[in-house]
């Protein structure tokens, strides 16, 4: 069941994915649900995923998808996904911005949605996503 963003299970299933990046990312949430929260988007699945994203102008800037370790690779991320892109489309934006590591297999499963690279900053792509 879907349900409006818990910092604490969020907490948890960042540091229950697997994933450093993830890990990271976690106190970046908290800093912008403070400084600008009329402009965050985010939405939890049950005790297991979220999604967490900002509204910008033209666009959604996604900051992270996470999905705990033993649900993962059965859809969930996709649901999500869509959840937020269902969003989108219900705001009238067609464009996603994000950054995904050139080292995890997330940027090929981006690439197989119709992302395109469009720079690359460090050891990330930074990705764009337009949607119908």
């Amino acid at each position: 069941m879907w349900r409006e963003y818990d910092d604490k299970l969020a907490h948890d299933i960042c540091y229950n994915s697997g994933s450093d990046v993830t890990k990271r990312t976690h106190a970046y949430f908290r800093r912008q649900i403070y400084q600008t929260p009329d402009k965050v988007w985010a939405e939890m699945l049950d005790d297991y995923a979220f999604y967490f994203a900002v509204k910008c102008s033209k666009h959604v800037r996604l900051i992270e998808i996470a999905v705990k370790t033993e649900y993962q690779g059965k859809g969930i991320g996709m649901v999500v996904l869509y959840r937020l892109l269902e969003r989108m489309k219900r705001n009238g934006i067609k464009k996603m911005t994000f950054r995904t590591p050139m080292n995890e297999k997330s940027h090929t499963f981006w690439l197989h949605l119709g992302a395109k690279i469009k720079d690359v900053k460090g050891d990330d792509y930074e990705m764009e996503l337009n949607i119908e």
